[in-house]
């Protein structure tokens, strides 16, 4: 593996196909990308590593383990050197706009800029999180959205992109990092409990304001819907950044 390789995600995408050999939706627009779970994550807790669904895809579907893997070895090569590791995001961006582009062209349809970072892993760096914010900006037309738990200890990227105008930013909180959360008010969070309610009591807590529920966490809406569109970009919320938002772990 010598480039950083993009993720098609079903919930992220702005476009899926029903294959019906398969029985199942597959991206037409590969808009994510994703680092090793845990071994890229300074910031994880007990709590988000006994439930992380990204860990347990990278079980499942070894090849998805391999790419993220794949991604994260070339971009530790670069050490903390941001200006190489921008060199290997550009054509990351390349990618993406050209599966956006045969998207567009081949359905006759406007498709939204939407990128998702880190469906898998997180902010391992302070010069990394630069990285994205040099790729960010010069991609101002795409609108970019992360969950992150680098928000304290040797790795806070928060003063790094909460400048970033065309990225939703959300502060990845359970209650074992929500008091590190409380530094930083004015950011959305995405809290996660045993149950909604539970995660609505943080929500209060940190800022004030009840939040809604994700809608495919609360089994409201599917994971994609039958216009194609995943779960994500058919809400928005998260995309963004309107409000912060509660994940339950029982779905309950």
């Amino acid at each position: 593996m010598s480039a950083l390789k993009l993720t098609n995600d079903r919930k992220v995408s702005p476009l899926s196909l029903w294959k019906e050999n398969a029985r199942r939706w597959e991206p037409d627009v590969a808009n994510s990308f994703g680092l090793p779970a845990g071994t890229s994550c300074p910031g994880r807790t007990a709590i988000c590593g006994s439930v992380c669904y990204a860990s347990r895809t990278e079980t499942v579907f070894p090849s998805a383990g391999a790419l993220v893997q794949g991604n994260y070895d070339l971009l530790r090569a670069c050490g903390r050197s941001q200006a190489k590791m921008v060199n290997l995001l550009r054509p990351l961006m390349t990618a993406y706009r050209q599966s956006h582009a045969r998207a567009e062209r081949l359905r006759s349809a406007t498709i939204p800029h939407v990128f998702r970072v880190h469906w898998d892993g997180d902010f391992y760096s302070v010069p990394y999180a630069r990285a994205w914010r040099t790729i960010m900006l010069e991609n101002a037309d795409i609108q970019f959205w992360v969950y992150t738990r680098s928000f304290h200890g040797r790795v806070d990227v928060v003063p790094t992109l909460s400048v970033v105008p065309n990225l939703s930013l959300y502060l990845s909180v359970d209650s074992e990092n929500r008091k590190h959360a409380e530094r930083y008010p004015h950011l959305p969070d995405a809290i996660l409990d045993e149950t909604f309610e539970e995660a609505q009591v943080t929500s209060v807590s940190l800022s004030g304001r009840r939040a809604p529920r994700c809608p495919e966490n609360a089994r409201k809406v599917p994971l994609v819907g039958s216009d194609g569109r995943g779960a994500c970009v058919a809400c928005g919320l998260c995309v963004h950044g309107r409000s912060s938002v509660l994940f339950s772990i029982s779905k309950s």
